[in-house]
């Protein structure tokens, strides 16, 4: 099963969190089963298509090599929104690409309201350690939600400039804690694409 999720938590221990979630949720804990796209083979076949594109000049972005050499290994998905519920572009993408092809597609959740729980913190910190807290489920994709996916509705899916906001503090150099990201607001600020490296 493929885990569609935000870069910005490639490499966390929060990252860790959700794979067990999802393990214990869907595959009697057998992590195994989970694709994790934040692996050093798919960052390599990433960039190489990602290469095609500026040699070609056309749309064969990096993101193609997981829809044509990834996701169709894949036989569901579990995406990851924002804190708000809200889909990253990247994420909603790979999700609408399962409701494509009628395969089985999941979102893990913050239960209930909990974001607005002066408690939040702490919850949130105990669920690295503990994925199994019930801050997080893993629920099958409503009709509502195929259907605003499909449409790109931004009640749903972040539009690009703000998905990229949202996932960093300065563009491909200093990511932003995912704990905050859904609290990142358009416009862009003068420094987020800072090239000086």
């Amino acid at each position: 099963m493929y885990f569609a999720h935000p870069v910005n938590i490639y490499g966390e221990p929060i990252e860790r969190a959700f794979e067990i979630l999802i393990a214990n949720t869907l595959s009697d804990g057998d992590m195994s089963v989970i694709e994790n796209p934040n692996q050093p083979h798919h960052q390599e076949a990433y960039m190489k298509y990602a290469v095609r594109k500026q040699e070609s000049d056309k749309s064969h972005g990096g993101m193609n090599y997981f829809f044509a050499e990834v996701l169709p290994k894949c036989g569901r998905c579990v995406a990851l929104p924002f804190l708000d519920g809200r889909m990253g572009l990247g994420v909603a993408n790979e999700t609408r690409w399962y409701v494509e092809q009628n395969r089985p597609s999941h979102i893990i959740r913050l239960r209930h309201d909990d974001e607005k729980d002066n408690q939040f913190s702490l919850r949130y910190q105990d669920f690295i350690q503990n994925p199994m807290n019930g801050l997080f489920i893993v629920t099958p994709i409503t009709e509502q939600e195929i259907i605003s996916i499909m449409a790109n509705d931004p009640a749903l899916v972040v539009p690009h400039e703000e998905t990229r906001l949202r996932t960093w503090i300065v563009y491909g150099r200093s990511k932003r804690p995912y704990s905050i990201a859904h609290l990142a607001r358009l416009p862009i600020p003068e420094a987020f694409y800072s090239h000086e490296r």
